[in-house]
């Protein structure tokens, strides 16, 4: 029987003959083997984790994703939505602003409103509440300007209707230039410019009156 003798050279066990050659038998995994396993498991781990990343995004809410911040031009220093807000000012007129949103702008030293409610509370009691698309206020005098569709009611149920209206915080007034329509429970009336006077709760039109008169009333009535 041929003496064997057996030897290893890396993973590869060589058995050598008697005659000086060499034969392989047996094979373990190479070097070269293995490094291409090594890359393959990080490719499959790989696509894995990208898997796992998109399942885990498309799971979460919309309104729990991360959403990017909005840049807003540098003369804005402050933009909100749903605000609401009350102020007493010098003149012992309140008046409380809703709004959808709300935009401040410092260099103006102004607020923009969209969808705005404006509730003015003269100092006898008397309730105004304003509706209007637009608006906006002055910060440092407290003048509100309000258009688009802008409805003014008063809390003894006169109702006024414009396109555009001012008012004047140290005046305690309410001002237009523009057409009005005027109900209420007694009279109705169209005119272009109006004043209202919060203090006295005096109503002037200035032209093109028009006016229907709807009942008659002994007592003094309340705008």
């Amino acid at each position: 029987m041929p003496a064997i003798i057996s030897q290893h050279v890396g993973h590869i066990r060589l058995y050598k003959q008697n005659d000086g050659c060499y034969s392989q038998s047996k094979k373990k995994v190479t070097p070269v083997l293995r490094g291409r396993n090594k890359r393959l498991n990080l490719l499959v781990v790989g696509v894995l984790c990208i898997l796992a990343c998109i399942s885990l995004y498309t799971l979460t809410p919309d309104d729990q994703r991360e959403k990017p911040l909005e840049i807003l031009p540098g003369t804005i220093s402050l933009q909100v939505k749903n605000v609401h807000f009350t102020e007493v000012g010098d003149s012992g007129i309140a008046w409380e602003i809703s709004a959808d949103t709300a935009t401040l702008l410092k260099q103006e030293k102004s607020s923009l409103f969209e969808n705005v409610r404006v509730k003015l509370t003269a100092t006898d009691g008397s309730v105004y509440t304003l509706t209007a698309r637009k608006g906006s206020l002055r910060t440092d005098t407290k003048d509100i300007s309000m258009e688009g569709d802008v409805v003014i009611i008063s809390d003894q149920g006169a109702r006024f209707k414009t396109d555009r209206l001012d008012y004047s915080h140290a005046g305690k007034r309410v001002h237009t230039d523009g057409v009005v329509m005027i109900e209420t429970p007694f009279v109705s009336a169209r005119g272009s410019g109006m004043s209202l006077d919060l203090s006295e709760r005096k109503v002037t039109l200035f032209s093109g009156v028009r006016a229907e008169i709807k009942a008659f009333s002994h007592g003094r009535g309340s705008t």
